[in-house]
């Protein structure tokens, strides 16, 4: 993994994909961007699941500290970069020789303001991707911190960092989905998208599981959701054909639906075609969940068992794990009971 260098007049950050953007250093920053006595919190706060968590103070977990610690015995040192106006970023890549406890996290990333910690990650993976460099020159944020923690499926996080008066950081917790960054170098800060994998396993494989792209947009000083709606909802040929997929996949199902809960008793189920909710998905993370409660109710033919049932382990697995959930009220449109016909 390429490691970060320090050269006379310009600084090398790693980009998550592995190659480097150069950065030239400049101008002094402004004056509301002096040293603050910002305390670093110990664990990072936790709370429901979200698409985007804005945290406005440093925190350095102690058990990743510990872990740090532990990882100072070996013989890989840090690679260095000062950042200028009292920040470095120290970089410890993974150790030749992996670590006598096999969870252990295999690389650190340490960001530091006047000595004092701002952030501290770790994974098998840590990456660094350069928005807005050098301090003083552009608006936040100003560096995208990746990291990996290994596995099969699991998990991806970030770390939108933001330098000045005051540190900031916009997490993004992603799970099994890397992030992509829309419009990156056009001066502006990116918007994120990346895949929710609330439905992940549900009902099917992971590689068949559906997903609905989140976006996120900057406002102001963070990260945000952009707009339920912010997409044009697909056209009434568009609907009808997906309703005719739903269709003939719940129509071949061998016999009726078995709920989730009966699943998890032992009861065996048919095996059923993701197209029966990929379509409610899309619709339901382009902003539009009053159309998938529709399409749905056309595409389930009355005569066909397990209607409701089904509907209601959809609604409950969206209100469990999307990211959506609250922050777009779905809870307000998506109700377990399926709407009673006219």
């Amino acid at each position: 993994m390429p490691s970060l260098r320090r050269l006379a007049a310009a600084i090398m950050l790693l980009l998550a994909s592995s190659y480097a953007l150069e950065i030239t250093a400049g101008p002094a920053v402004a004056e509301d961007a002096q040293p603050t006595d910002q305390k670093a919190g110990n664990q990072k706060p936790g709370g429901e699941i979200a698409a985007v968590t804005h945290l406005d103070q440093p925190f350095c977990e102690s058990d990743t500290q510990a872990q740090l610690e532990a990882r100072h015995k070996t013989a890989t040192a840090a690679t260095v970069v000062d950042l200028g106006h009292g920040y470095r970023l120290s970089q410890w890549p993974a150790a030749a020789e992996p670590a006598d406890d096999a969870e252990a996290p295999a690389a650190f990333l340490l960001l530091e303001k006047d000595g004092n910690c701002q952030l501290l990650v770790a994974g098998q993976q840590v990456g660094v991707t350069s928005l807005r460099l050098p301090l003083g020159d552009g608006a936040p944020p100003q560096l995208i911190v990746s990291s990996y923690s290994g596995g099969a499926h699991c998990c991806f996080s970030y770390d939108v960092v933001s330098l000045g008066a005051h540190f900031a950081d916009d997490v993004i917790d992603s799970a099994d989905s890397p992030i992509s960054l829309m419009g990156l170098g056009d001066g502006d800060a990116p918007d994120i998208t990346y895949a929710d994998m609330a439905f992940a396993y549900w009902n099917t494989s992971f590689a068949e599981s559906p997903a609905g792209q989140v976006r996120l947009t900057w406002d102001k000083d963070r990260y945000r959701l952009i707009d339920p709606k912010d997409q044009s909802a697909p056209s009434d040929a568009t609907l009808a054909a997906w309703q005719a997929e739903m269709t003939e996949a719940i129509k071949a199902l061998p016999s009726a639906y078995v709920s989730v809960a009966d699943q998890n008793s032992g009861k065996e189920g048919p095996q059923l075609d993701p197209v029966i909710w990929s379509h409610l998905i899309e619709l339901i993370y382009a902003g539009y969940p009053e159309l998938a409660v529709d399409l749905y109710t056309k595409a389930w033919p009355d005569d066909v068992k397990g209607k409701q049932v089904f509907w209601k382990d959809f609604v409950a697995q969206l209100q469990q794990a999307s990211v959506l959930w609250t922050p777009w009220k779905l809870g307000d449109v998506l109700k377990p009971d399926l709407p009673k016909a006219p």
